[in-house]
């Protein structure tokens, strides 16, 4: 008899799972294009404090390096490659990804405080797993 269960365990962990082998070998499993059609830079905030929609991204977004990983220049386009299928499916079925859009001028020129108590943002996206899958992972401003 345990020979039995150390044969089942044994089964166990060598069967593994197919969906996170698949992670595994692509840690990427979405690309979230933010297209901008403005002639303004822009920067894209992603957040997973849904349903709290307040500015509670803090004092790293104003970091310089953050802020060029963020920047969508005017007329372009930027990909982020990152596991948003993963992220969004562990969550229930109600949750949403959130998608701040700033002006880059506005977060040179306006102190952090005034920015989250005007609240100023320039689009908030609210999208679920199925939202994003329809729009192809491609959230084009405005």
């Amino acid at each position: 008899m345990k020979l039995f269960y150390i044969g089942f365990f044994c089964c166990l962990l060598l069967s593994g799972c197919p969906e996170m082998d698949k992670l595994k070998d692509d840690p990427n499993d979405a690309t979230l294009r933010i297209i901008n059609g403005t002639s303004r830079d822009i920067l894209f905030c992603p957040s997973f404090s849904f349903p709290d929609t307040s500015l509670n991204m803090g004092s790293w977004f104003l970091n310089e390096q953050e802020q060029e990983i963020a920047l969508v220049r005017s007329d372009s386009f930027k990909d982020y490659p990152r596991q948003w299928k993963l992220l969004l499916s562990k969550e229930n079925p109600d949750f949403r990804l959130m998608i701040f859009l700033f002006e880059k001028s506005t977060l040179e020129t306006t102190p952090w405080d005034t920015i989250v108590k005007k609240y100023l943002v320039l689009k908030r996206y609210d999208l679920s797993l199925e939202d994003l899958e329809k729009k192809n992972w491609t959230i084009t401003y405005p």
